[in-house]
């Protein structure tokens, strides 16, 4: 330590060594008194909710493939599914959205001036411009009751009609293994 120049008050060598010696030990699991809380968006998904990121981001991923409008050779079905399965997620917190940027898909679809001809049959572009006005409400509403750092549920916008598996989403292996991989490289590089 070197030494004040007025009242010879040593002056620690650096700012960790100074909150090293003047706070609780970080073997007792105890943070400095001076740090903010880490924002949720900065800490590693909890492992309860990876498989839902997965599939989340992989339904994302897939329905990206509508903008800026659908081919003839879109299987609609297959999308309106993905949109269901988004509707009624059970699974859904705010975490989620922070670690995938669904929203963000299903706002763009929403927004989309070329689609109303082609999905009129599935109401797709309907469904999520309501899916999306009913997110935004949940966000609004959730802030002003809970704290800023705090994980919550987002409810499902609609019941699955009581059949507990009529619109679970089923990938298959290759889907599977190809959400796995880019959890994996979503997880390597945050």
């Amino acid at each position: 330590m070197s030494q004040g120049s007025s009242n010879n008050v040593p002056v620690p060598r650096s700012w960790f060594q100074f909150f090293s010696e003047n706070s609780a030990s970080v073997e007792e699991g105890l943070r400095f008194s001076v740090w903010p809380a880490i924002p949720v968006q900065y800490e590693m998904v909890p492992e309860y909710l990876e498989d839902a990121v997965k599939e989340v981001k992989y339904i994302a991923d897939e329905l990206t493939k509508l903008l800026p409008t659908p081919l003839p050779e879109d299987d609609l079905q297959c999308y309106s599914d993905l949109l269901r399965s988004l509707e009624t997620r059970t699974d859904l917190t705010q975490r989620i959205f922070l670690e995938v940027d669904v929203r963000r898909t299903i706002s763009a679809i929403a927004q989309d001036i070329y689609m109303e001809d082609d999905t009129t049959t599935y109401g797709i572009k309907e469904r999520a411009l309501a899916l999306m006005k009913y997110w935004n409400q949940h966000m609004r509403d959730s802030s002003i009751e809970n704290p800023p750092f705090e994980d919550r549920p987002v409810p499902p916008f609609k019941s699955d009609g009581g059949d507990d598996d009529a619109w679970t989403l089923r990938l298959t292996e290759e889907q599977a293994s190809r959400a796995e991989r880019e959890y994996l490289d979503r997880k390597r590089w945050k």
